[in-house]
């Protein structure tokens, strides 16, 4: 995974990658074609530093349920995942979870996948994007949904409401 950070970039692979004390970006991958391919693996510790950090995760293939996420991966001090979708991620609400990633607050953006079915904390901010079929939204504060298809399903506070504004 690489963690870029101000002027300098290192290519972490260890297991434990750690940003700087400016505004850093951590870019993973999960790859479930591919899965030799994946730079977030299990039991990884991110800890984006100080500043204002942001995350990329790219997800190649279907992610259809939580064993495809690897298990034990820990966060720390990252305000933002923009996460960028080459299928579908997750198939029952909440199994693509994302409320570990940033704990309490932050902001998430979803684009490029096919179904969503996410869950995340209630402090943050939800922006689906471009999505093909089915989004399933559990939990969040303000959330923006922009389907990129007519007809179907869109589904926000499955089991946990959203704590802000609903956008369509």
């Amino acid at each position: 995974m690489d963690v870029v950070g101000g002027a300098s970039a290192n290519l972490l692979g260890s297991a434990n990658s750690y940003g700087t004390d400016g505004d850093d970006t951590v870019v993973a991958l999960i790859d479930t074609v591919t899965t030799a391919n994946s730079t977030l693996n299990p039991l990884d510790e991110i800890d984006a530093g100080l500043g204002t950090n942001t995350m990329t995760l790219n997800v190649v293939g279907d992610l259809d349920d939580a064993a495809d996420f690897p298990g034990g991966v820990t966060f720390a001090n990252i305000d933002t995942v923009n996460v960028r979708g080459s299928g579908a991620l997750g198939d029952a609400a909440g199994e693509f979870d994302l409320s570990t990633v940033l704990g309490t607050a932050g902001e998430v953006n979803i684009t490029l996948a096919t179904a969503v079915a996410t869950k995340v904390a209630a402090a943050t901010d939800l922006n689906v994007l471009g999505a093909t079929d089915a989004i399933i939204i559990d939990g969040g504060k303000d959330i923006e949904v922009t389907d990129a298809t007519a007809d179907k399903n869109i589904s926000v506070g499955d089991t946990t409401e959203s704590a802000g504004t609903v956008w369509f």
